[in-house]
């Protein structure tokens, strides 16, 4: 699904009207879950819980900027080189398996818990939250400088977490 706006960078004065991919917009997405639970036959492993969330995106889209005001109206941060239209570069896409071990434990007839282990990001992918887009000139025909479309911000590397539920 598209998600486009048309909130430019003209003001609405001058009749313009810009329309876009806006920065929620998200070409494809998979997510796939699953849920096992180990057998109460199985020795050793009875009763362990497995889980796991893999979530695939496409890359968000981005504006590009010159980097300073060219066209004089004092604002620095909204010239694009060239005819660039609002969005128009595709960042890079996300990717991330999270996976879940759990172990009951019964205490008694009425207490009970259970023993989490928790891995986000589990092979450490490096996904990128954000890119630099200035691209430090107005001529589309000269190479932009060196950081551009290089990550500014990343999302959160491997985390594990440990965890104990008390039921009763």
């Amino acid at each position: 699904m598209d998600s486009v706006t048309n909130l430019g960078d003209f003001p609405e004065a001058l009749g313009f009207s810009e329309r876009g991919l806006s920065r929620q917009h998200l070409g494809q997405r998979f997510t796939l879950s699953f849920l096992s639970q180990v057998p109460s036959s199985t020795p050793l492993l009875r009763d362990f819980k497995f889980s796991s969330l893999v979530a695939l995106e496409s890359g968000r889209y981005y504006t590009a900027f010159v980097g300073s005001d060219v066209n004089g109206d004092g604002n620095p941060l909204s010239d694009r080189p060239g005819f660039l239209g609002r969005n128009t570069i595709e960042g890079p896409g996300y990717a991330t398996v999270d996976m879940r071990v759990a172990r009951p434990i019964k205490f008694n007839e009425r207490w009970n818990g259970e023993f989490t282990l928790d891995f986000f990001n589990l092979f450490n992918r490096t996904n990128i939250r954000d890119i630099s887009t200035v691209y430090g000139g107005i001529d589309l025909n000269v190479a932009p400088i060196a950081s551009f479309k290089t990550p500014r911000d990343v999302f959160n590397p491997r985390q594990t977490q440990f965890g104990f539920k008390l039921k009763f």
